[in-house]
């Protein structure tokens, strides 16, 4: 299963973006698949429409609905621990969509809860989990 970020799925759709033809190997390369949060389908559907066409945007849903882009729910009972990561990583800055990514690698048990992830990760949290692979 491989943790996608906002960063990777705009790469993957825009043509245009810097990063696209090295997003493009992944595409059917993870057999255990792609997830992700739904801060970050909305930070990314977000920017295809701003920055490419809605048609984009439409794509990705497909990929969500046909499961080839799992989404996970942040439990009602996260929001706590979201609020603490969002305070604690202020200055990187952290956005939602960062910590909802934490959260994602925390419940797979990728990151542990107890370890700080600025070690692991460096500057912008989640981010970075995913953008060391393919960058």
């Amino acid at each position: 299963m491989l943790i996608v970020d906002t960063g990777f799925l705009v790469a993957l759709f825009d043509s245009r973006d810097l990063y696209h033809r090295k997003a493009l190997p992944f595409v059917g390369s993870q057999k255990d698949g792609w997830i992700t949060t739904w801060p970050v389908v909305t930070e990314t559907m977000y920017f295809l429409m701003e920055r490419v066409h809605v048609n984009c945007a439409i794509a990705l849903l497909d990929d969500v609905k046909s499961g080839a882009l799992q989404v996970w729910d942040i439990p009602t009972a996260q929001i706590e621990h979201t609020q603490s990561l969002l305070r604690r990583y202020k200055s990187l800055p952290m956005d939602f969509a960062d910590a909802s990514l934490v959260l994602l690698a925390e419940h797979l048990r990728l990151l542990a809860a107890s370890s700080p992830p600025i070690n692991a990760i460096s500057a912008r949290i989640a981010g970075k989990i995913e953008n060391r692979l393919w960058m």
